[in-house]
């Protein structure tokens, strides 16, 4: 893991990915918005999210800085030529110490619960509990 200045160095937004985060959090989508009301006002172990943060030169759907963890939901979008993006992403997230959790936007509609608990558990292993 890197030390924090070099850390904060790395993952500084690029200007794009500032004002596109704008963007995408006035226009979140309905999975995203349904998971939302979960992972705000610090409900899941008093650690606080943020959604559509801009990371480096991309964006994260929800960011736990203390715990260098990003949540991202793949919806129908996230086939073919976009799950190559999203394997340079995610080693590009792991090459900055940061753990990058998927969930299907399905399983947000049909198990929030489930999702809340994997997200729970995978927190509280990042945090050695």
């Amino acid at each position: 893991m890197q030390d924090a200045k070099s850390y904060r160095l790395s993952k500084r937004a690029s200007e794009h990915a500032k004002h596109f985060s704008k963007h995408l959090r006035t226009d979140q989508s309905p999975p995203e918005g349904l998971l939302w009301w979960v992972l705000r006002r610090k409900q899941i172990h008093n650690q606080r999210f943020r959604r559509q943060s801009p990371i480096g030169p991309y964006i994260a759907d929800f960011y736990c800085h203390e715990l260098r963890m990003v949540i991202e939901i793949d919806g129908s979008s996230h086939q073919h030529e976009q799950l190559n993006r999203d394997a340079q992403r995610d080693t590009w997230m792991r090459d900055q110490g940061i753990l990058v959790v998927r969930i299907l936007a399905s399983d947000v509609f049909e198990n929030l619960q489930g999702v809340r608990q994997r997200i729970e558990q995978v927190m509280e292993k990042r945090m050695g509990i």
